[in-house]
């Protein structure tokens, strides 16, 4: 990293939308959570500020015990994450309403939301009442494009309101970045499909 110059900004954690630590018990559980700790660590020492942990897909909060679970497992790491100077973020697919009800469960110093334009498209959530209600929250933004209700599509084809999403960022002084998780097309030209989706987003942002 410091050869090249490289600084990775957050890093996801799809581990726990594959094996989420809240819906295991016993030793399973704690050898996911010592796993989580591990990451903390390896983004302090490359100086990755946000680690984001997805409750979508497998990773879904299905019920108020697994809520309750992630939230008093997660507050055992404050210490550790205040003294590594890494932040975790969330990626949910609750309503705007309930994300903001979740994340207050939180020290907002250590925590946060990690905002995804292509599922709350999908999701076919407001981004206006979002940004309203959790906009101080939002730490990170993934950027991807979604049919509603549907799967992952090129920027453009999809219902996410781009134009809207950048007034609104700039109206609640977002000063965070933006990561790109937009669809892959064809296998070998990604240098291409790269530099059209660029040229898409200096539209807005």
């Amino acid at each position: 990293f410091k050869q090249n110059k490289i600084t990775i900004h957050s890093v996801t954690g799809y581990c726990f939308m594959q094996k989420p630590f809240w819906k295991k018990k016993g030793e399973e559980k704690k050898r996911l959570l010592k796993k989580l700790k591990k990451i903390i660590n390896g983004a302090s020492k490359i100086k990755t500020k946000f680690v984001v942990i997805p409750l979508v897909d497998n990773g879904k909060i299905q019920n108020e015990n697994q809520k309750k679970t992630l939230i008093k497992d997660l507050k055992k790491m404050e210490n550790l994450l205040a003294d590594k100077k890494v932040q975790i973020l969330f990626e949910t697919d609750f309503s705007p309403a309930g994300n903001l009800n979740f994340i207050k469960n939180f020290n907002k110093k250590l925590f946060g939301i990690n905002y995804d334009t292509g599922n709350s498209a999908s999701l076919n959530y407001n981004p206006i009442e979002e940004f309203d209600l959790f906009s101080v929250y939002i730490k990170n933004i993934h950027i991807k494009d979604r049919k509603k209700f549907g799967k992952t599509v090129p920027l453009g084809k999809g219902n996410a309101k781009f134009n809207l999403i950048s007034k609104l960022c700039k109206k609640y002084n977002y000063k965070g970045k933006f990561i790109l998780q937009c669809a892959r097309k064809k296998s070998g030209d990604e240098v291409n499909t790269l530099k059209n989706y660029l040229k898409f987003l200096k539209r807005y942002f």
